[in-house]
């Protein structure tokens, strides 16, 4: 089933057995030109599409290009008439929806859906970053990619962060209290939520028209499992930094770090540009989380890195 807008269309595909939520600004899958130029953008955790809307349409209206985005295996509800049902988080599944099964869903996606052809502009947020790196040297994926653009990306020693200390130290003792809330949340009715999260949109600064249905589609307690479930296994697998497939590739990839960062607080900025001769390294004042008041000033950024390297070729 898709879903049409001013430019874009939203549906849902079967990637790795998991219904899998795709957003396109421009062209539909199956729909490019030979040789076209794509915008690919891959989420962070959580990876609901909504909460990154309005980023991937500035780098659409930026640079002109179909831009996809692909959401997290099992983070993005299809509607209740779609033929595949979401399996739940099972013990004999749990791979599905992992660090292991959401890059083997982001390679699927490739081999599927673009094209030979296609010169893809790879973009990655926090743990997509670590998503591309894995799939970068992937013979379905790196022939298409022209370059590549890593936003606050978590890709080494996440546990030895500031948040990553504090979440391994503080999700296992609130996890009951979490699906309480979560519980109690859901089943109020539709507009008391919407009057309280109104509250938390003014305390917070963030804007409500944007994200009222992001936040309300993130209060299912099944979606919470598994984005709960990723985070355990970011914080457990991601440890050394991949070097070798950076300076392969260095020469294609701009790697974005926010200098008040939780994230990525551990990791010396200078000794990584150091490391790997060639690869673009900058240091932002944005936050980690830019999606909820900072979109369209990183959108336009990352659209002058990719600006910048079609003028270098």
């Amino acid at each position: 089933m898709k879903c049409h807008g001013v430019n874009l269309t939203e549906g849902f595909v079967d990637v790795n057995t998991v219904p899998t939520k795709i957003t396109c600004f421009g062209k539909w899958l199956n729909e490019l030109d030979e040789n076209e130029e794509l915008v690919v953008f891959i989420t962070g955790n959580p990876g609901m599409n909504g909460f990154y809307k309005e980023f991937v349409e500035t780098v659409h209206r930026k640079l002109g290009w179909t831009a996809w985005m692909i959401g997290h295996a099992g983070h993005n509800d299809p509607p209740k008439n779609y033929e595949t049902l979401v399996p739940k988080l099972e013990e004999d599944n749990k791979e599905l929806f992992g660090l292991k099964g959401q890059i083997k869903h982001k390679i699927e996606f490739f081999e599927k859906y673009v094209p030979k052809t296609a010169r893809v502009h790879l973009i990655g947020h926090s743990v997509g970053s670590y998503v591309i790196i894995r799939i970068l040297e992937h013979p379905s994926v790196k022939p298409k990619v022209a370059d590549v653009n890593l936003l606050f990306p978590t890709i080494e020693n996440l546990a030895l962060s500031t948040n990553g200390k504090f979440l391994i130290r503080i999700l296992p003792k609130i996890t009951w209290l979490v699906i309480l809330v979560t519980s109690i949340f859901s089943n109020l009715p539709r507009i008391i939520q919407t009057f309280f999260l109104y509250i938390f949109f003014v305390i917070s600064g963030i804007s409500a028209s944007e994200h009222l249905e992001n936040i309300r589609e993130f209060s299912s307690l099944e979606k919470l499992r598994k984005i709960y479930f990723l985070a355990l296994e970011c914080f457990e697998n991601i440890r050394e930094r991949d070097d070798r497939v950076l300076k392969k590739n260095s020469d294609k990839i701009s790697i974005c770090y926010g200098i008040h960062d939780g994230f990525t607080d551990n990791v010396d900025y200078k000794k990584v540009s150091e490391c790997i001769p060639g690869m673009r390294v900058h240091v932002w004042s944005y936050d980690h989380v830019f999606v909820l008041k900072q979109s369209k000033l990183v959108g336009q950024l990352v659209s002058e890195f990719i600006e910048d390297r079609i003028k270098a070729r």
